[in-house]
């Protein structure tokens, strides 16, 4: 046991040493918003959270850790970006264990709903001569489903689908809002080869892309559509001093983009408090989360503060989950 530590912990600096050497790069094409990252407590672990793929966010990070939950849990996410920016999530995901006639269990399932909702406001339009006549605003959302299940306990396998919707305001000849509607998927899958020991595999954004139709606004307008990056990441989590301490780590690559690397660790010092901090690419990150009881509810509150080196100021990032 005490090699396999040696080994995973030597594999977590050299992904540490990497995450410096290159830049962080999540714009440049369409769906920048669903590379961005998701909730406090995957933000505070550096956004290496494929291979924990906890609660409602392992929809996002992950589809096939959702057999793996043990409650139903409700969450929202509200994080607070400089540039008049706003990005927001609500997600349910509901544990299933079918069993037969007999009452016997066939295997462990999961089910995931979410909302991701990214959007700018404030954004002024101005005509020839420089004249401020109105403000505008954007936004883009993805409506997420998905199932997974755990054929045996080794491993689980999941899929995730999305509807994607963005809407632009009065940019048409008669004033009206431009929108283009597409579909995407990922695909995950959650090995733990031994105990205290997980790795996750993620293909996300396949055949992702926004579907533009631009007759209304030009005169001569036509259908375009924005391809997103279809993502490829692998991560590994490893918990220790009885699972108190989570390391985890991810690598994520397309082939639009640079490699980027992700770090995290979570200690509990109690039961109840969560102790967290990791490096997004070069962005580091902070956290803490707090679980408390709510009438009979499990109620799990997290706060992250990410610097960013994009934006002027750093982002704010709350979560607030309920598990029943």
């Amino acid at each position: 046991m005490k090699i396999l530590q040696t080994i995973l912990i030597s594999g977590i600096s050299l992904l540490l040493f990497f995450s410096v050497a290159f830049p962080a790069d999540n714009g440049g094409y369409a769906g920048a918003f669903l590379r961005m990252g998701l909730g406090a407590r995957p933000k505070a672990l550096g956004g290496a959270f494929t291979a924990v793929a906890e609660g409602s966010f392992g929809g996002y990070y992950n589809p096939g850790g959702l057999p793996r939950n043990l409650s139903r849990e409700f969450t929202f996410s509200y994080r607070s970006l400089a540039l008049d920016r706003n990005f927001n999530y609500i997600g349910f995901v509901l544990p299933l264990n079918p069993k037969t006639k007999t009452g016997e269990k066939v295997f462990n399932a999961g089910l995931h709903l979410g909302w991701i909702h990214a959007g700018v406001d404030h954004i002024e339009g101005r005509d020839y001569s420089g004249y401020h006549y109105t403000d505008f605003s954007s936004s883009e959302n993805a409506f997420s489903f998905g199932f997974a299940v755990q054929p045996m306990p080794l491993i689980s396998i999941g899929f995730c689908g999305k509807i994607l919707y963005n809407r632009f305001p009065k940019v048409t000849r008669e004033d009206e809002a431009l929108s283009s509607k597409g579909l995407g998927f990922d695909v995950g899958i959650l090995i733990t080869p031994i105990p205290k020991l997980a790795v996750g595999i993620l293909i996300k954004d396949l055949r992702s892309k926004n579907t533009w139709n631009t007759e209304k606004v030009w005169e001569r307008g036509t259908t375009t559509y924005d391809e997103y990056p279809t993502i490829f990441r692998i991560g590994v989590a490893y918990r220790l001093l009885n699972d108190r301490l989570l390391v985890t780590a991810d690598f994520e690559d397309n082939k639009k983009q640079p490699e980027k690397f992700h770090f995290g660790v979570e200690y509990l010092p109690v039961k109840t408090v969560f102790l967290r901090g990791g490096l997004d690419v070069t962005e580091p990150a902070f956290g803490l989360g707090y679980l408390f009881k709510i009438w009979k509810f499990d109620s799990i509150l997290d706060y992250t503060y990410a610097f960013d080196d994009v934006a002027p100021s750093a982002e704010h990032i709350f979560s607030w989950a309920f598990r029943f």
